[in-house]
């Protein structure tokens, strides 16, 4: 029995170390397979607007939180998070942007034409598309053997839990389907933690933050630089 624990163990090992360096690059795989329906369905609103869509000298943008869609759903915008994005565009009225505000969502998240009609129907020149994947490895490192023992599941840190989070800012004109703007950030976490409390939703939300801190930041200079 003893040694059959044993050689799953070390099985589990084996494999976590070839499953961990693979974690950022299953992440973008997402977002690659996730930007090829990008353009699915994001027809123009209003066929005899310019070529290269143009916010006007003054604008209002709608913000739109979109929920997670793919890879590790196991995550939702919190106040947070929300907050540091209005905190970032905030900062950035009295230029050209009057008036910013969360887009209230009456139809399909995942409808672009949809969600850029609310924006319009909301009274927004464009809309503020934030959205995040996320992935989660947890695996057993060398304290692992110690848990043959039964009782350091409760403390030995034999599990190792990484998280990635890739969020995205895109600033899509709400009359065609062009973006203005569009900025992305990665954020990484990893902690031991014993096998009986792995908090991989603790995870997720370290490396969530991390990303939106980055975002924020890319998304001021960028809008400071290219729109105002």
């Amino acid at each position: 029995m003893q040694h059959s624990l044993v050689l799953t163990l070390l099985i589990l090992l084996l494999s976590s170390c070839a499953t961990k360096k693979n974690l950022p690059e299953r992440i973008f795989d997402l977002f690659e397979k996730q930007a090829k329906n990008f353009t699915d369905g994001i027809g123009t609103l209003d066929e005899n607007v310019d070529s290269v869509a143009k916010l006007p000298q003054k604008f209002n943008v709608a913000i739109f939180f979109r929920p997670p869609v793919a890879g590790n759903k196991d995550w939702k915008w919190n106040h947070e998070d929300k907050a540091k994005i209005f905190s970032t565009m905030e900062g950035l009225k009295g230029t050209r942007i009057t008036r910013i505000f969360e887009l209230v969502q009456t139809g399909d998240a995942g409808d672009y034409v949809a969600l850029r009609k609310m924006a319009a129907q909301q009274g927004a020149d464009a809309l503020l598309l934030v959205q995040g994947l996320a992935e989660v490895d947890s695996s057993f490192n060398p304290w692992a053997f110690s848990y043959l023992a039964v009782a350091p599941l409760l403390f030995a840190p034999g599990n190792d839990v990484s998280s990635a989070f890739v969020s995205q800012a895109l600033l899509w004109d709400v009359k065609k389907s062009f973006v203005h703007l569009g900025v992305q950030s990665e954020g990484e976490w990893s902690m031991k933690r014993p096998a009986a409390f792995r908090q991989q939703e603790r995870a997720i939300t370290k490396s969530r933050e991390e990303s939106l801190q980055a975002l924020s930041s890319k998304l001021k200079k960028n809008f400071q630089e290219v729109i105002l």
